[in-house]
């Protein structure tokens, strides 16, 4: 049995406009994404589909959430205040993705 070598052909990252609605206050995802042999990234709001019919067994799919960095936790379990232990985290995601993303 021979080792298969792995390749990354795509990877796409959630990103947020934060200028959105009527004062430019509210945040709106999207896909920010680039495919092997693309010119360029493009960024797009329809969910990521990937068929089956054109990618072959052994293809690997990795998600990647980032972690709080007060708690730790991703973000699902750190909005959920005393998740993992007494304290609550006051990690604003808000804040995080304006600084990251604007």
């Amino acid at each position: 049995m021979s080792d298969i070598t792995y390749i990354e052909i795509m990877t796409a990252e959630l990103k947020v406009d934060c200028y959105c609605g009527e004062n430019a206050d509210e945040h709106t995802k999207y896909w920010n994404g680039y495919c092997a042999g693309d010119k360029q990234d493009d960024d797009f709001k329809e969910p990521i589909i990937l068929d089956v019919a054109l990618l072959p067994p052994g293809t690997k799919v990795i998600v990647k959430e980032p972690a709080c960095p007060k708690c730790g936790e991703v973000y699902g379990n750190c909005m959920v205040r005393g998740y993992g232990n007494e304290n609550e985290c006051d990690f604003d995601w808000k804040n995080w993705a304006e600084e990251q993303y604007s």
